[in-house]
């Protein structure tokens, strides 16, 4: 269970990395961070992609190390009592660590 608490901030991880390093070039609609404001124009678009990729690096860093933690009062307990918590713990730190990027990069493509 630890590994399937973890997979969400390591995912993040490696796509905030490949967006900071690759980001997607041209506007498209199937690869990318993709939102009416970040397809505005390609100013926007290159600011976004990299922009998020930042967010995300860190987001998933930072939620890695939550989710450890997080399950270690899990030690030791019954199978149903870990898959409880771990599948409550998965549900918000997903939410946080996947919702963050897009919240703190859409905020700042409106400020520009």
């Amino acid at each position: 269970m630890l590994c399937m608490v973890a997979l969400v901030p390591f995912l993040m991880i490696i796509f905030g990395a490949v967006f900071v390093k690759f980001p997607p070039e041209d506007i498209n609609a199937f690869y990318g961070y993709r939102t009416r404001n970040s397809m505005r124009n390609q100013g926007n678009w290159d600011f976004a992609q990299r922009y998020w990729g930042r967010c995300a690096l860190y987001t998933g860093c930072v939620g890695f190390v939550p989710a450890v933690l997080c399950m270690l009062p899990c030690l030791g307990k019954p199978v149903d009592t870990v898959g409880s918590w771990g599948a409550v713990v998965c549900v918000v730190l997903g939410a946080v660590v996947i919702g963050l990027p897009v919240f703190l990069t859409e905020r700042k493509l409106r400020r520009r």
